[in-house]
């Protein structure tokens, strides 16, 4: 039998031996992988995942001993590269670091003459991602697909609360409540507060950081839904494109315009912003809005106006 069951530190020798009687398995596991991740981690995150760069450049290295076209390049880096972390995307949220060293990889490939010697980027990655209807070459942004892989498995642990997974998932980190209310679990009971000793022991130093920067909205209702797809279910593909634009971008056939007041192409910044939904949004928020009116093609200023008013004096408490 191949068969192995791998063991927490501290479980007892009995209890193990118990395990292994009842589940007619004589073999520990821990040492090897599953689809190309380790079967037990050990140590921050950041360097667990380093594998898969290292995995990355292992196959670009013997690529660039062959002199390839830049067919052959868009091939390799859509089927397999690319491919190469999506397991570990469905699991870990890849750091910020590691999506820039992916990439920057990957751009090196890509404009190399087989040499393996580093030659000038002439067009910028953030174009190659476009479609090619509108001058790209349709690659991926690592760092949206690693971030829609993970909130596919969310939704589907609440989509199915009962597979296994979810309910093991379930007695460590919700016990007594739902998926979308562990968060509670976590909290000092009555305060609001985060309870940092127990997050720091159930979170890696990172994840645990990153929780604690979260202010708890306890006084809220929570709802359901995703806003992105017809029927409200979630998909990677509307989490990692969520406008028409970007849906575009990468090669996906859709109408421009948007879907709200279907006048302008829907943007980032339409959407956000200049739509008439959203401007109702704002007015009736009662946000004070620059005298030219926001921007009708820069989130960026128009964000950075958001934040300067949250900061002024002058900008009421229960709007901030």
């Amino acid at each position: 039998m191949k068969s192995s069951v791998i063991f927490g530190g501290k479980v007892p020798a009995e209890g193990k031996a118990e395990i292994k009687r009842i589940l007619e398995i004589d073999k520990e596991g821990g040492d090897g992988t599953y689809l190309g991740l380790p079967e037990c981690f050990h140590g921050f995150k950041q360097e667990l995942l380093n594998f898969i760069r290292e995995r990355l450049q292992g196959r670009f290295q013997g690529w660039f001993l062959k002199a390839l076209s830049q067919g052959c390049k868009e091939i390799l880096l859509k089927s397999i590269a690319l491919a190469l972390p999506v397991y570990a995307m469905s699991v870990f949220k890849l750091t910020k670091d590691l999506c820039d060293k992916l990439t920057s990889a990957m751009v090196e490939f890509w404009w190399s003459n087989g040499s393996n010697k580093k030659k000038i980027a002439w067009v910028a990655w953030q174009r190659l991602c476009k479609h090619k209807e509108e001058g790209g070459m349709g690659f991926h942004d690592i760092s949206s697909f690693s971030q829609a892989l993970l909130a596919k498995q969310a939704w589907r642990i609440l989509q199915r609360p009962d597979s296994l997974v979810a309910r093991v998932l379930k007695s460590k980190y919700w016990r007594n409540g739902s998926f979308m209310e562990c968060g509670e679990d976590l909290l000092i009971p009555n305060t609001g507060l985060w309870d940092t000793q127990k997050i720091n022991e159930l979170f890696t130093e990172e994840d645990a950081a990153s929780i604690l920067n979260i202010k708890p909205m306890i006084h809220k209702e929570d709802r359901l839904c995703w806003g992105f797809t017809r029927e409200g279910s979630y998909s990677s593909q509307s989490g990692a494109l969520a406008v028409a634009e970007q849906l575009r971008y990468r090669g996906i056939p859709v109408e421009r315009a948007c879907k709200a007041c279907g006048a302008e192409q829907e943007t980032i910044c339409h959407t956000l912003f200049n739509c008439p939904t959203a401007r109702d949004t704002w007015s009736d928020a009662g946000l004070p809005l620059p005298e030219r009116g926001l921007s009708q093609n820069s989130v960026f200023l128009n964000m950075h106006h958001l934040v300067a008013c949250t900061k002024s004096k002058d900008c009421h408490t229960q709007l901030r």
